[in-house]
């Protein structure tokens, strides 16, 4: 069972880096570890999962079929991981977040919460399209979303910074081989949405998670505006196109409206006592 989670788990990495190598740095393993977990999902299911790529590797047909399923029961698997892990430990906060693109600004909000309470009990649930949801639901204490783009209704909102967004397209899509594009002509464009998008474009198709997104976009079927911290997560096979005049994102911290948490309410204390010395 373990050597066939990492299989999985390598098998979606490759598809989100677009490449093998890039794959194992996401993962902390070695290249060949990569090639090897894939050749044996290929050698046990008879097809091949990816395709070469001047610039990497795309999924093939069944891969792309194999990566969709595979994305969402990691992470139902990584969900069951997290609870458990929990289970005697000290009372700590959770945080809903997009998977490696807020790594910096973590560590500092866990810092600045440690330095404040002395309690640096930080959990983290990695995920792209619910963060939400998430809080809502009690599943999380905190999300790290971005406005205008993700929904806030429900939820109380500290802003923590400002960050540039870009529209992403597959190489055959006519956005491609423009050097800029403006937020009216995006408006004409298919857009990929996710569950927490604020308001989907007129014309747009539902991602589930960031593989969903970039087998989407990589299919030339629609293209997604993206803030910069998760242009390092996305393929060099997609086109990153800057959009005029320049479009900002404010990434901001976000918990259950009227809250009574003490938790919350030391960590957002802590937060802002942090923006406030910077």
């Amino acid at each position: 069972m373990t050597g066939d989670l990492q299989r999985l788990r390598c098998l979606v990495a490759v598809a989100q880096a677009g490449s093998f190598t890039q794959a194992a740095s996401r993962l902390g393993v070695s290249q060949p570890a990569v090639s090897k977990s894939v050749r044996a999902l290929e050698t046990s299911l008879g097809v091949r999962l990816f395709a070469r790529h001047p610039d990497g590797v795309v999924p093939t047909p069944a891969g792309a079929a194999l990566i969709s399923e595979a994305a969402g029961h990691l992470e139902a698997v990584e969900a069951c991981l997290r609870r458990a892990r929990r289970r005697g430990r000290a009372p700590q906060i959770t945080i809903a977040a997009k998977s490696g693109a807020h790594d910096a600004l973590l560590r500092r909000l866990t810092r600045a919460y440690a330095a404040s309470t002395g309690n640096d009990h930080v959990d983290v649930i990695h995920s792209t399209g619910h963060r939400r949801d998430l809080v809502l639901t009690g599943a999380a204490d905190f999300a790290l979303l971005h406005t205008p783009a993700n929904r806030i209704d429900g939820l109380d909102v500290l802003e923590l910074h400002r960050e540039a967004a870009w529209a992403v397209a597959g190489r055959t899509h006519p956005v491609s081989f423009r050097e800029t594009i403006t937020l009216e002509d995006l408006d004409s464009q298919t857009l990929v949405s996710w569950p927490e998008t604020a308001q989907p474009a007129p014309h747009h198709l539902p991602a589930t998670d960031l593989t969903d997104l970039i087998l989407t976009v990589a299919a030339g079927t629609a293209i997604a505006v993206l803030p910069s911290s998760a242009l390092d997560f996305i393929p060099r096979s997609l086109i990153t196109v800057p959009i005029t005049p320049a479009h900002t994102m404010t990434v901001v911290l976000a918990w259950q409206a009227d809250s009574k948490d003490d938790r919350v309410r030391a960590f957002v204390r802590a937060v802002q006592q942090e923006l406030d010395a910077a």
